[in-house]
């Protein structure tokens, strides 16, 4: 069934070059609430391997972890991270609804071993990595600059 996504996905970027393809997403990236599939014990990271959709890189998730720190998540500055990388939420800095339904598909994608989990420090971290490997200039963004961090 995998060789059968990849042919399938490798046909639609074929025909399709302005698609990159880390773009390749599932259903509950685009529909969080309404949602749940491909589900769990999807193989994101091995269709990454064979070229179909984003993963992030063990030594840039190592740094971002760093850079997070221990210890509850902002969920705030998650909830401004996972807008950047591209999922419809708005920053609230409350653990409200769509929030839970796009930590549950983020998770269903990157964490799917932790899916049902609380976001996290390592979610943050996680979602960081990927906006470093693929959407740095949003990853930028979130930064504070240095005028604001001094004061």
């Amino acid at each position: 069934q995998l060789e059968a996504v990849l042919a399938l996905a490798r046909d639609i970027l074929a025909r399709n070059p302005d698609i990159e393809p880390w773009r390749v997403v599932g259903h509950s990236d685009v529909a969080p609430a309404r949602k749940a599939d491909p589900g769990p014990l999807f193989p994101w990271r091995r269709l990454h391997e064979a070229g179909v959709g984003a993963w992030y890189e063990e030594a840039t998730l190592a740094r971002q972890r760093a850079a997070v720190g221990p210890g509850p998540v902002d969920l705030l500055a998650l909830q401004r991270a996972l807008a950047a990388w591209g999922y419809a939420l708005e920053p609230t800095g409350e653990p409200d609804a769509a929030t839970r339904w796009v930590v549950r598909a983020f998770h269903l994608h990157f964490r799917p071993e932790a899916w049902q989990a609380p976001p996290d420090a390592e979610s943050l971290a996680i979602v960081r990595a990927l906006l470093e490997r693929y959407r740095p200039e949003r990853l930028a963004v979130l930064e504070p600059s240095p005028v604001s961090a001094a004061r």
